[in-house]
């Protein structure tokens, strides 16, 4: 066994699924040969229906994917039957005999395994057991004639609906497995149709040459085969968070989210602007300050750093206040991330004290936990935005408060938030801007073809763009790659023939 760096590493995930034929004869090859042993004799011979089978295709698959990421990550596998249980939440039913198909792979020597541990003591931890591919699967990986792009990111009727339990009634937060009603199910559909809605048209990052960025212990894939969309809901809930996730464009570096292409055009963000506390000064109907974050910094280590990088960390304290419960101190909760960028603690304390001063008038709210119910006013305002864009077919991306649009469809955009704000909270949220490419002006006359003749970005050349934007101070038109221009025209040329 070769030494691995066992930290290296990222969990078994029982969601990845193919039906490309190659990925099936592999299944079939090592079935028959190390697996089909486990099944009792009176089984009907079916592949639908037999979960050793059915947990062998996950496994492999999941390995080979880890396998083309990095050759070195190892993959985290629990020996607990609780990881293993069934319910809505594990729709391919991987049950606990996974743990017998990786034993008998083991002797068969397609895996090395390093077992894990449990620390009983009462501040102790423990680790799961870590595996990876021997040489003699790792030939078989190197043989396959399949690849990453045939393998998809969630299996058949995958849960899109998640509740999780509450932080005080499980530390572990675990997952509720709830009895569905009609508001569930609508929410299901709404989800399958926006999750239709984005494979009809194009999403990529015109900047990068391959479809991958390198994050943390693998690779993140950009593509339509890689987005699950779902709802996550909290404290037990429905009423509670809902925001929407499973979009690599929410967990991208922000530096790359404005290189973002919809069908072949550059994108424009819309964010609301301090939206949790002007959503309390709001249900409080109580005018709010111009910014509720822009306490006086005079005197704090604050005010030496980059205006952005200290209004960041008043925000997040602000934002911690609401959600944190009566008892919780904010001094222990926020202390180690601002002391870790250099701020004293007695300047800590006057920061917390001068937000308060600044935004007492919604005091009440303090040490209410309210993050997870803000969080749902705000998902209802995007819930009301995708079901807009299903009916007209328009793309838009969420990253929860943000939303990010076609350069096209701007005012489009703004006209919807103002609309789904009036709806849920009765009056209209301050939106900013960001990600834009030029003035208004530049993108009005780009957009009606007053310059170059045309409203199509992609006629005008990248030197030709930076010279009309001249003394301009925005971002200069992202650097569209080849490999880009490719993808994009085989989307035109699939979308032409089907």
């Amino acid at each position: 066994m070769t030494n691995r760096d066992l930290n290296h590493s990222r969990l078994f995930d029982v969601h990845r699924w193919s039906e490309h034929p190659e990925v099936n004869a592999l299944v079939d090859r090592l079935y028959e040969v190390h697996i089909r042993c486990l099944e009792p004799t009176d089984r009907k011979r079916t592949q639908d229906k037999n979960p050793y089978r059915k947990a062998l295709k996950t496994l492999l698959i999941d390995l080979y994917v880890g396998w083309v990421d990095d050759p070195l990550l190892v993959t985290a596998f629990s020996r607990s039957n609780r990881s293993y249980e069934q319910g809505r939440y594990n729709e391919l039913h991987i049950s606990a005999k996974v743990k017998d198909v990786v034993d008998r792979l083991i002797e068969a020597g397609y895996l090395h395994q390093k077992e894990g541990f449990k620390d009983r003591r009462e501040s102790g931890s423990g680790r799961v057991s870590r595996i990876w591919p021997t040489t003699r699967l790792k030939d078989l990986f190197r043989e396959a004639r399949f690849g990453v792009e045939d393998v998809v990111a969630s299996a058949p009727d995958r849960e899109r609906v998640i509740l999780k339990k509450g932080k005080d009634e499980d530390p572990k937060k675990g997952l509720i497995d709830y009895r569905d009603t009609d508001q569930t199910r609508a929410m299901r559909d709404q989800m399958v149709r926006y999750q239709a809605l984005l494979d009809r048209h194009h999403i990529d990052i015109c900047s990068l040459e391959e479809p991958v960025i390198r994050q943390g212990n693998g690779l993140l894939r950009i593509g339509r085969e890689h987005v699950f969309i779902c709802r996550i809901f909290n404290d037990g809930s429905f009423d509670r968070g809902g925001r929407y996730f499973g979009g690599w464009w929410q967990v991208i570096p922000k530096r790359l989210r404005r290189d973002i292409c919809i069908d072949g055009q550059f994108i424009v963000e819309k964010d609301f602007s301090s939206l949790f506390p002007r959503m309390i000064y709001c249900l409080e109907g109580i005018t709010p300050p111009d910014d509720p974050y822009a306490i006086d910094l005079s005197g704090l280590a604050y005010a030496d750093m980059p205006p952005k990088d200290g209004r960041g960390l008043i925000k997040k304290m602000l934002n911690t206040m609401f959600n944190k419960r009566p008892g919780q101190s904010i001094l222990r909760i926020v202390g180690d991330e601002h002391r870790d960028a250099g701020v004293p603690t007695d300047d800590i304390r006057a920061a917390i004290h001068r937000v308060e001063e600044l935004n007492a008038p919604i005091r009440q709210w303090f040490d209410s936990g309210a993050g997870t119910y803000l969080m749902n006013l705000e998902s209802r305002i995007t819930e009301i935005l995708i079901d807009k864009a299903i009916e007209e077919d328009e793309v838009i991306l969420t990253v929860h408060d943000s939303y990010l649009v076609r350069n096209d469809k701007e005012q489009w955009l703004e006209q919807l938030l103002r609309d789904a704000c009036q709806q849920v909270l009765g009056q209209e949220m301050k939106l900013k801007t960001e990600n834009e490419i030029g003035d208004s002006l530049f993108r009005h006359q780009w957009r009606t073809g007053l310059i170059a003749g045309t409203a199509d970005t992609s006629a005008i050349s990248n030197n030709r763009y930076n010279l009309m934007m001249g003394g301009q101070r925005e971002r200069p038109i992202p650097v569209r790659t080849e490999g880009y221009a490719n993808r994009w025209k085989l989307f035109k040329e699939g979308k032409t023939k089907g």
